[in-house]
């Protein structure tokens, strides 16, 4: 059992380093862009669509959306953005250890104890896939990134930091996730040379269980 654990381990390694489409991960969770082209900038991307129509993914999010009875939530980041990538990993049920390709540099982070959270790892993919869908909106290259701000009306509330977490209700932006300076312990994180990012799981599905809540003009 141990020999066939680890071929499987193995395999899974190298599918991820090939570079599998998004929305073909094991986790059950709904991503787009669903693939980037491997003639982008030489093929580094691995989550952002840094050549492609931002539009166009927040619009197959939407659909995908709509016909799973799921809210889109916007990260809005970059490939170099190591918060956005922790983000992704958090909500796919990652633990302990972490592995990032960032413009095609590869490395591993362990995690830190992340306080008195009672939310396990896969509770935390558990609700996003029953509840989200995930349109990674890419930041710095694409031909209209920002666009996709304006045309949901979260352009108004950006303050230029990333990632930048929203929900799309209708089109429109309906609830942006916390800043951590507002909402202290969510982010965990290490500073220095042997540095770590990481987030409190019981605080972020709180953040996250806010966001998909009815608003006033639901319950209307």
């Amino acid at each position: 059992m141990t020999l066939l654990r680890d071929i499987s381990v193995g395999i899974c390694v190298m599918l991820g380093l090939a570079g599998l489409p998004l929305d073909a991960r094991a986790d059950g969770i709904t991503h787009f862009p669903a693939d980037i082209a491997r003639s982008c900038w030489g093929g580094r991307a691995q989550m952002y669509d840094e050549c492609g129509s931002q539009q166009k993914i927040l619009a197959q999010a939407m659909a995908a959306a709509d016909v799973e009875g799921k809210t889109v939530l916007v990260i809005y980041g970059a490939e170099w953005c190591i918060w956005c990538h922790t983000l992704e990993k958090y909500l796919a049920g990652d633990s302990f250890r972490f592995e990032y390709n960032l413009e095609g540099d590869q490395f591993a982070l362990y995690e830190l104890g992340t306080g008195a959270s009672s939310v396990t790892a896969a509770e935390l993919e558990a609700f996003t896939s029953e509840n989200l869908v995930l349109a990674h909106i890419e930041n710095q290259y694409s031909p209209d990134g920002y666009d996709v701000l304006a045309q949901t009306g979260a352009d108004a509330l950006f303050a230029g930091g990333l990632p930048f977490v929203f929900t799309v209700v209708d089109g429109a932006v309906s609830r942006v996730m916390a800043n951590p300076s507002e909402l202290k312990g969510l982010e965990v994180r290490r500073e220095g040379f042997n540095w770590y990012r990481g987030y409190n799981r019981e605080l972020l599905l709180a953040e996250l269980e806010r966001m998909i809540a009815p608003t006033d003009k639901d319950d209307s």
